[in-house]
């Protein structure tokens, strides 16, 4: 059984105002798009390797099973382990965090989105973190299942993060989380493009979970935000974290380990 996350006893020193502010925010994150990706200011609904055992594609389907309806970014709805068969992907909607799963968060459902590849980005070698801002995957992951986390309390409140679940390969899972680590190497000094103006990036050492993750903190044109990035088997799980104060973005720890022990409980 998942053990549920407990957030440590923190000083509530935020005004109540503060929290109107960030819950205002979080039903105004529920109810629209993402510009691409990234999340508004505490609003809106984006360690090593170590080895694993090989997965399934979770694109195959069991016997007898009918092929999901494609949703509105072009993927189909996750489908449960016993519809794929001993040691498939799980079934995302399952394992993705609900509502009551953390201390001092609200957990929200959140609407497929279309999610479209970024524009030219310049240089070209940071084309990848723009497009796992804007979840556009290669290969195109077979199920995203989305959540918002807002914090209600605790040393988080007012933070915003958009959690998103990609079923994919798991080659091609090893491989986004490659040319991810490389791409925020390569830019230390920032990429323009994208309809963003120019975005700095800077590398953030990630939490120490999953198979393998990447951290990163952009910068520039809007709200500055905080992603990690993990691979757990063949699934990719991004957090997308904004301060609704507008400062300096922090992912919440409980909402990654959270998340990822769900996941993790069900994969292995």
């Amino acid at each position: 059984m998942t053990r549920r996350w407990q957030a440590p006893a923190a000083a509530r020193a935020h005004a109540a105002a503060a929290l109107a502010a960030a819950l205002a925010l979080s039903v105004g994150a529920c109810g629209g798009g993402t510009n691409g990706g990234e999340p508004a200011a505490g609003g809106s609904a984006p360690g090593g390797p170590a080895a694993t055992a090989t997965r399934p594609d979770p694109s195959r389907t069991g016997p007898g099973s009918e092929a999901p309806s494609p949703r509105p970014d072009g993927t189909t709805a996750a489908r449960s382990p016993a519809a794929e068969g001993p040691g498939a992907a799980p079934d995302l909607e399952a394992v993705a965090l609900r509502n009551g799963d953390l201390a001092e968060f609200r957990i929200a459902d959140v609407p497929p989105l279309r999610t479209e590849p970024p524009g030219d980005v310049a240089p070209a070698a940071c084309r990848v973190v723009a497009d796992v801002r804007r979840e556009a995957y290669e290969p195109r992951p077979t199920a995203i299942v989305r959540r918002y986390a807002i914090a209600t309390g605790g040393e988080h409140l007012g933070t915003g993060t958009q959690v998103s679940l990609a079923a994919t390969t798991e080659a091609g899972a090893r491989a986004v989380l490659a040319a991810l680590r490389d791409a925020v190497r390569a830019c230390a000094g920032g990429y323009t493009g994208d309809g963003r103006g120019t975005t700095a990036v800077k590398a953030d050492t990630p939490v120490d979970v999953g198979d393998e993750a990447v951290a990163f903190t952009t910068t520039g044109r809007g709200t500055p935000t905080a992603y990690t990035l993990v691979r757990q088997g063949s699934v990719l799980v991004r957090f997308a974290a904004s301060s609704g104060s507008g400062g300096e973005p922090r992912t919440p720890l409980p909402v990654v380990v959270q998340q990822v022990m769900k996941l993790r409980a069900a994969t292995d």
